[in-house]
């Protein structure tokens, strides 16, 4: 799964919205189970991670690309935008940096493992 969880952490999927027109949500409804007690648990996280995003002051895919790449293990984050739209939500995620005291929340939000 990429640092995206599959699109989860796009930005697109939160809580009270209707998934986009052109979503995998809709395209591959198994894999998301969208509307089931799993999309709802997912979606609860998605809200907590972008309060974080909020306080750092990025976008979610920042976040989330900016998580990834704060592994020590991590040499680089491999992204798979499809337009030019998606490829703008993480652009600068390089640059986001991540202190201890917010990669532990992450972890607290969503336990490694």
């Amino acid at each position: 799964m990429g640092a995206l969880n599959g699109g989860w952490l796009s930005g697109q999927y939160r809580t009270g919205q209707a998934a986009p027109a052109a979503s995998r949500a809709l395209r591959q409804p198994d894999h998301f189970d969208w509307g089931g007690d799993p999309a709802q648990v997912k979606l609860a996280l998605v809200e907590q991670l972008a309060g974080v995003a909020a306080e750092v002051g990025c976008s979610l895919p920042q976040l989330a690309i900016a998580f990834v790449l704060a592994h020590p293990a991590v040499t680089s984050a491999i992204i798979g935008p499809r337009t030019l739209a998606q490829l703008a939500t993480i652009l600068g995620a390089s640059d986001v940096e991540l202190d201890g005291h917010v990669l532990d929340r992450i972890d607290r939000i969503v336990p490694p493992g």
